[in-house]
């Protein structure tokens, strides 16, 4: 399993990534195959955030180990949606913990930031149906084959189209 720093730096190479097929898109707002990668690139980012949050949850646990004595529906690492205090709106989170006051700590995803949360204010996120993990050969346990190289092509053409 992957440590912390580790996880910091596959987020940060995802995020650099990210970041370059937006600048690409910039050029080419309605090419099919960086709207694709963005659209894969931004679910892996989720996903890696989720794993570290869950790592690191794992690791504080383990650090700070004090029962709770209010028995609440959701468990550390329990992915949910909560009402944000700023706006009222729903927001997708994670838990990370729980108070004496019988709340939860929450870390909204996308966002990083944490706040608690009453457990009224908290539900179930949806489910969405996960592919079939043997449907794609995986690359460093992060991409599809496909997927990567058609990044590396399209970037590679779209560079010999470019002169500087």
């Amino acid at each position: 399993m992957d440590t912390l720093p580790e996880i910091e730096e596959k987020l940060a190479t995802l995020l650099e990534q990210f970041k370059q097929v937006e600048a690409a898109l910039a050029i080419e707002p309605e090419n099919e195959e960086l709207l694709n990668a963005k659209k894969e690139l931004s679910e892996v980012i989720t996903m890696t955030e989720d794993l570290y949050n869950l790592k690191r949850n794992e690791e504080e646990k383990a650090h700070n180990s004090t029962p709770t004595e209010h028995k609440l529906q959701f468990g550390i690492g329990a992915k949910v949606e909560a009402i944000y205090s700023a706006d009222g709106r729903w927001y997708p989170a994670v838990v990370v913990g729980s108070t004496d006051a019988g709340n939860y700590k929450v870390r909204f995803l996308g966002y990083n930031n944490e706040e608690e949360v009453k457990p009224e204010n908290t539900r179930e996120k949806e489910r969405k149906k996960k592919e079939d993990p043997t449907s794609k050969k995986r690359v460093r346990g992060t991409f599809s084959a496909k997927f990567s190289s058609k990044v590396t092509r399209y970037f590679t053409i779209f560079l010999k189209k470019k002169k500087y």
